[in-house]
């Protein structure tokens, strides 16, 4: 399994979920890495951050590692509910990675992780040379 961190977008709407929609500004990158991992046959978590698309909240926490963290075990905790429902099996395995802010995200969610006792297998943060 993969819990992938997405990079920053001043885009609002940005939603990982509708990567088939051309017009959604997450469509490239949701694409990708369906292309990259979804199809190796990984099960791939991606949510999306506090601020954005259906978000109640009005504005985005950037770099906020405390909350980022916990958003993505929140959703990493939820996918693995769904499992049995959709037939899903996770082997145990579990990488965390992402690029740019998702680099910050994926280490600030590996150390969550690591906090509650949880077991990671690897982590490959990008973080952005900017």
């Amino acid at each position: 399994m993969v819990l992938y961190a997405h990079g920053t977008t001043a885009a609002r709407n940005f939603n990982l979920a509708q990567w088939t929609d051309a017009t959604q500004p997450a469509a490239g990158e949701g694409q990708l890495v369906a292309a990259m991992l979804v199809a190796q046959g990984f099960i791939v978590v991606a949510p999306n951050y506090a601020g954005y698309d259906k978000s109640t909240l009005a504005y985005h926490p950037y770099l906020n590692g405390d909350q980022q963290g916990k958003d993505m075990v929140d959703a990493l905790t939820a996918a693995r509910k769904t499992f049995s429902a959709i037939d899903a099996n996770d082997s145990g395995s579990l990488l965390i990675t992402g690029y740019s802010q998702g680099g910050y995200v994926a280490m600030a969610a590996h150390r969550e992780l690591q906090a509650t006792g949880k077991t990671v297998t690897a982590r490959r943060p990008r973080p952005s040379a900017c």
